[in-house]
This record gives structure tokens, C-alpha cells and sequence, in this order.
């Protein structure tokens, strides 16, 4: 019987301990949208783009976060950009920083 405790021991160890993992990931939550890279010109947009931020309800759905993040820097670049919008020149980033 002690042969059969000692083989199940270290699979109980390990599932214990992707659990703990998984509990880990659960707790990271997201709140801010930024934009963190603009190539548009002239330079003076560029840092305009880059002071853009958004907040909303924390989220730890990172999928859902994400949508939510490229619907408002779309909205962005659809007002500030009427013609061409913002093509590939806008990269923007999720976080829990907040905006300051």
C-alpha cells in the first residue's frame, strides 16, 4: 500500500500546484488602453497619439480586453485621422496601470 501512496504523492503535488497557477493568472486583471508606438507625421500628431489613453472596469479577460482596446484606438483614428485613418502607424498595448 505505501508503494502506491509514495507513486501517487508527487501527481497530487504537481496537479496542487498548477492550480496555484492557474489561480495566479486568474488575478491579473486589466483596466487601460494606450498607445504606445505612433509613425504618423508630422511629429506633432505622433505625440498627440501617444498621450491617448483609456480606462474601464477592470477585466481579467484578456480576449475581451483586447476588443476593447482596438474598438477605442480605431474610434480614435477614425476622428483624427478622416482620410486614411491610422493604416499600420498606431501600436497600442492593455495594462493595469491606469492613465497618468
Amino acid at each position: 500500500m505505501k508503494k502506491y501512496t509514495l507513486l501517487l504523492l508527487p501527481f497530487l503535488m504537481l496537479g496542487a500546484c498548477s492550480e496555484d497557477e492557474d489561480e495566479d493568472e486568474s488575478k491579473t486583471t486589466y483596466n487601460t488602453c494606450k498607445i504606445t508606438e505612433s509613425n504618423e507625421t508630422p511629429e506633432g500628431q505622433r505625440l498627440n497619439d501617444l498621450n491617448q489613453c483609456w480606462t474601464t472596469t477592470a477585466t481579467s479577460n484578456k480576449d475581451t480586453m483586447f476588443a476593447w482596446c482596438k474598438e477605442k484606438v480605431e474610434d480614435y483614428c477614425s476622428a483624427t485621422y478622416t482620410i486614411l485613418g491610422c493604416a499600420d502607424g498606431i501600436k497600442y498595448q492593455i495594462s493595469d496601470d491606469g492613465c497618468n
